[in-house]
């Protein structure tokens, strides 16, 4: 497979991977009572529309033209994610027992973060440009502050 189609398969995989996380995150927004996990969940549910967007837009570039387009589509938001992690860590009522729903899917938030991270580390150790590489070293980036802040979640929580 020659480079131009393995970047727009491994693209087309990073979709889906975000989109199924996404979906994951609002069913657990959802599902969970506790308000720190529920704050967690809804930031980690906005900040993978944002990768989606982003890994959309440079895959249809691909599909179109025969390199990695300029750096506009890499540009990301700020994530929100550790700062409503404090938000709600700080408003939380220490009365508030963990339950068993936050606790579990935290933890399938964290092993999906560790995939999403193997997955963008093993992308950036093949980028044929230098444009593939910094996309792909900000994605990783935005997944290590996603598990963190998951990790934390857990942390205060047990």
């Amino acid at each position: 497979m020659s480079t131009p189609e393995a970047a727009v398969l491994a693209l087309s995989e990073a979709v889906k991977f975000e989109s199924d996380g996404r979906d994951f995150y609002l069913q657990a927004v959802e599902r969970v009572a506790n308000p720190l996990a529920k704050a967690v969940f809804q930031a980690l549910a906005e900040d993978e529309l944002d990768h989606i967007r982003r890994v959309r837009e440079i895959y249809e570039e691909l599909k179109s033209q025969a390199g990695w387009p300029d750096s506009t589509a890499m540009v990301a938001r700020a994530s929100g994610v550790e700062d409503a992690f404090a938000r709600a860590a700080r408003d939380l009522d220490r009365h508030v027992a963990p339950d068993a729903d936050a606790l579990e899917a935290l933890e399938k938030a964290a092993e999906m973060e560790r995939k999403g991270l193997g997955f963008y580390r093993d992308r950036l150790a093949q980028a044929t440009c230098d444009a593939e590489a910094e996309f792909y070293r900000r994605l990783v980036a935005e997944e290590e502050v996603h598990l963190r802040t998951i990790e934390k979640a857990l942390e205060d929580l047990r």
